[in-house]
């Protein structure tokens, strides 16, 4: 039988030249293993081990995923796990949206932008109403203010509303006076609102991570 397929492949081998004849395994062909390999027409298949080399397992494949899975983008403490490298205009970036910038840092970072937030705000405006008094005179634009400390204590009192009398107190002579306090007034409440977002964003994404 396996002689007359032989002789069936052995006629289309002239056709079709992909179709080998893989000699059937026997007791007797066991015996003249050697031999047969000495036969220059006859071709020998050798069942070799898989390779240490050749492609992944199904379980090394699994194993990868499952490295891959444990990555993850967010932390659980709500910070980004990706860092951002060969950015072109990396810090320009930074700086065009500075909200988002603010969320992603950690809460000592957050708590040090709120006070210095507000620290160089009152001293960036007591040193112009310092300059306007300097300039135009005691009691002139602003009544109680005369030196570096009244006009801090001032610049605060101004702009986080705290009323202690009359003893500090813009007058109607000084137009200057006029537009600089609103100018801080406004300044004050963007301050509140953007540190009252940062600082409620900040939390709220501490008790989502939780």
């Amino acid at each position: 039988m396996a002689s007359q397929w032989k002789d069936q492949l052995s006629g289309s081998n002239s056709t079709d030249k992909s179709i080998q004849w893989i000699e059937p395994f026997s007791s007797e062909h066991s015996n003249n293993n050697q031999s047969s390999k000495r036969v220059g027409s006859r071709e020998t298949f050798l069942v070799h081990p898989p390779c240490s080399n050749s492609s992944p397992t199904f379980n090394q494949h699994t194993q990868s995923f499952e490295s891959f899975r444990k990555t993850r983008l967010v932390t659980k403490s709500g910070s980004l796990n990706v860092s951002a490298k060969h950015v072109p205009q990396k810090t320009k970036r930074y700086f065009a949206d500075l909200f988002t910038t603010l969320i992603d840092f950690r809460w000592p970072g957050v708590i040090f932008v709120f006070f210095a937030s507000y620290v160089i705000s009152w001293v960036l405006f007591a040193l112009i109403w310092w300059s306007l008094v300097a300039i135009r005179g005691p009691s002139v634009c602003v009544s109680g203010v005369d030196d570096w400390t009244t006009a801090f204590l001032f610049s605060i009192e101004t702009q986080q509303t705290i009323g202690y009398g009359g003893t500090r107190a813009i007058t109607v002579n000084c137009p200057e006076g006029t537009i600089i306090i609103q100018i801080q007034s406004l300044v004050g409440l963007i301050l509140d609102a953007f540190m009252l977002g940062l600082t409620f964003t900040n939390f709220y994404q501490a008790v989502s991570a939780s």
